[in-house]
């Protein structure tokens, strides 16, 4: 990650409305016994301030594409992938004006991760119905709090030993016993988030609507949803083991769905695909006027299996 962070820096001041993830700092934890834990602070796609009704994390990519969508009923925070948007038939509406600017946009920013050679990253979309509002409460249920005897347990764990991988697993073995087991043991926490989007927020085009970048019709007037929109994951670069990755799951699957795939390729499809989703005055009309001020009302059911979507 290192190695593009200059890269990384100068596109962001390039262009400050770039939709790839903030990374606000890379640091590293000292442990007793000498133990180091690296991480990386990035900012949240999501507002502290509104529910997130859905969740998409979308690649361009069909292969392995999917949660059940028993899953995604059941669990409001639950993150559903590309054959689920597809199955569901999920729309972005923006008008012309703002659906320019949102595929100008990821042409740049899929172009410098190209460039970087990165690929397997994804475009996040929370949809937020402002119908709905904060009623369901779901982001305080979202909220963790770590207090002091949680950073105590970790403390007195923190002398685990073995190699790199090693202590990375227990760590991460650690971290959901703490989160089965201490947290709830703690009963609910009196923190609150805050009721108001961070200041920097403001200085984004698509975060201007409450934190986010709101809904339009064909002729730019705003509708009933907000979407939260974030490219993340730009960690993964095609590497001699993502190559192998390609050759490997190629001989079962068609290359072309795969989401290991060189860069160029991965970036070209990933962008197609979020054209394809986007509704505008140039590819669906009838389908705006069909839903009307609330893009939630879609009656079409669908089959979603691995090879994809069967409409019925």
């Amino acid at each position: 990650m290192r190695k593009i962070l200059k890269d990384y820096y100068e596109h962001c001041v390039s262009n400050p409305q770039t939709l790839i993830s903030r990374i606000f700092g890379l640091h590293r934890v000292k442990l007793p016994g000498n133990k180091k834990i690296h991480f990386v602070v990035m900012g949240n796609v999501f507002p502290s301030n509104k529910d997130i009704h859905e969740v998409y994390d979308l690649k361009g990519s069909t292969i392995g594409r999917s949660i059940p969508e028993e899953e995604a009923r059941k669990n409001p925070r639950a993150v559903m992938k590309d054959l689920n948007w597809l199955g569901r038939s999920k729309k972005i509406y923006l008008g012309e004006e703002k659906g320019s600017k949102f595929v100008q946009q990821m042409e740049i920013d899929v172009a410098f991760l190209a460039k970087m050679k990165i690929m397997d990253y994804s475009l996040l979309i929370g949809y937020h119905d402002m119908q709905l509002g904060n009623k369901r409460n779901i982001r305080d249920q979202t909220l963790t709090v770590l207090e002091g005897s949680v950073i105590e347990t970790i403390s007195r764990n923190a002398s685990i030993g073995g190699g790199g991988k090693r202590r990375s697993r227990q760590m991460k073995k650690l971290m959901r016993e703490i989160d089965s087991e201490t947290l709830i043991a703690m009963g609910p926490s009196s923190a609150r988030l805050p009721d108001e989007s961070p200041a920097e927020r403001r200085y984004c085009i698509f975060y201007q609507d409450q934190g986010g970048y709101q809904a339009t019709d064909i002729n730019n007037r705003p509708m009933n949803e907000i979407y939260y929109l974030g490219i993340i994951d730009i960690f993964t670069k095609y590497d001699r083991n993502k190559k192998m990755e390609t050759f490997l799951k190629g001989i079962i699957d068609d290359k072309k769905k795969l989401s290991s795939v060189n860069p160029t390729f991965y970036g070209e499809r990933f962008l197609q695909f979020m054209k394809d989703s986007i509704v505008s005055a140039e590819n669906n009309q009838a389908d705006i006027l069909r839903i009307g001020m609330n893009p939630n009302l879609n009656n079409t059911r669908n089959i979603i299996t691995e090879e994809g979507v069967t409409e019925i």
